[in-house]
């Protein structure tokens, strides 16, 4: 275990040796880091096949082999299975894998592993998103086509409160239920629903960073807190599907730190330094570094939305330089180009996006946070002051 721990404490880069202390004295409960390590490696698979259009899936999957690692943790035999896949073929594996998860998981079951939680969730009345035509799109679709293989789907985040901005995505949450994930055939039949559904997504924001949340019923009854804290979800509207949730909670200290520590080396990283920025790279690190004063408050043991995690007294008590409050401000005023808007939204199209991505957006060229499509030198240092500060107080909180 102490060696496991090691390495994906390894794996952090940009620790000082008191952060890499506290890491480790965090070493978390060994069957309950196997089983998420476990989660994690099967939930990577299932997001890799379903995020990979069916031309592209002829390639080789880069997620089995750290798979077939966590198979091997656990104990459980791999004889019998190929992880010689391509991402084709990893329905095979992800529907065995969620099989052998739920096996685990009632084995272990005695051991008190739960803290229930329980969200009643509110079914969007008609009329509700009258006036956000794509978010109307999604929500037909999902109940026309999706909504079998689902045991919920919900929307949350700002476009379930409506209080919604131009920097505002789609942020969904869909709950696979058991019938699909078990079985190879309706897996594959939901892939083909799923890449159907993210042309709304993007439709909604061209610019948005990540597809569908998801999870399975199977991980319902151990949920890693640190996957989509409960709590994010209870101002989110119900699409389809069940309206009660009941979330068995796994709470570890260790793994929302690395949480913490996960997305803070992305900015502590010297390469940042001279990182040229689009809009669309630009809008995915400000989404990200809107993350780190909620992952803090997780962090610190308190309970928190993304929304009431800027203006809590514990942020703003070592937040000097409202450097959150001018991050509100900026999302709050931010603008999409015609051309992004026009080429990934109006066309959407897989291979078109990423070509466009890829070759064709422009830089940022100046801004309230860059100079020259570089971010400025004042921006990094107060924002790198800034996560020093949360992680001291992370450490401090845990004495």
């Amino acid at each position: 275990m102490d060696e496991i721990l090691k390495k994906d404490i390894g794996k952090l880069k940009f620790l000082s040796e008191t952060e890499i202390d506290y890491l480790k004295c965090k070493k978390p409960n060994k069957s309950k880091y196997f089983i998420v390590s476990f989660q994690e490696a099967l939930r990577n698979c299932l997001l890799e096949y379903l995020n990979t259009p069916f031309l592209l899936s002829n390639k080789k999957s880069k997620t089995v082999g750290i798979l077939k690692e966590q198979y091997l943790q656990m104990g459980i035999e791999t004889q019998s299975l190929n992880f010689n896949l391509k991402i084709k073929n990893l329905f095979s594996i992800i529907s065995h894998g969620y099989t052998k998860l739920q096996v685990v998981l009632e084995k272990f079951k005695l051991l008190g592993f739960e803290h229930e939680k329980k969200l009643n969730l509110v079914t969007i009345k008609k009329n509700y998103y009258s006036e956000f035509s794509v978010i109307e799109e999604y929500i037909a679709f999902t109940k026309t086509s999706l909504t079998s293989y689902l045991k919920s789907s919900i929307i949350h985040g700002s476009c379930a409160d409506l209080e919604l901005t131009s920097f505002s995505d789609l942020d969904t949450f869909l709950v696979i239920s058991k019938e699909t994930i078990f079985s190879e055939n309706q897996l594959e039949k939901f892939k083909k629903k799923w890449l159907e559904s993210l042309k709304y997504l993007y439709k909604f924001d061209c610019l948005q960073h990540h597809n569908h949340m998801v999870t399975t019923e199977v991980d319902l009854s151990f949920f890693p807190y640190h996957w989509l804290p409960p709590q994010i979800l209870k101002e989110s509207k119900l699409v389809c599907g069940s309206s009660a949730l009941i979330f068995n909670i796994n709470k570890s200290s260790f793994l929302n730190a690395k949480v913490f520590y996960t997305l803070a080396q992305r900015f502590r990283d010297p390469y940042i330094k001279n990182k040229k920025y689009t809009e669309y790279s630009l809008k995915n690190d400000i989404s990200i570094l809107s993350l780190l004063p909620v992952l803090y408050l997780q962090s610190i043991g308190i309970d928190a939305t993304k929304k009431e995690s800027f203006y809590h007294h514990k942020i703003l008590s070592i937040d000097d330089d409202a450097f959150f409050k001018k991050i509100s401000i900026l999302r709050k005023e931010w603008k999409v180009t015609k051309k992004s808007k026009f080429i990934i939204s109006r066309m959407y199209n897989f291979y078109t996006r990423k070509v466009y991505l890829k070759y064709m957006i422009g830089f940022i060229g100046s801004s309230e946070v860059t100079n020259n499509s570089v971010l400025k030198k004042e921006f990094l240092e107060n924002l790198n002051r800034l996560i020093d500060k949360m992680s001291a107080g992370i450490i401090k909180e845990s004495q």
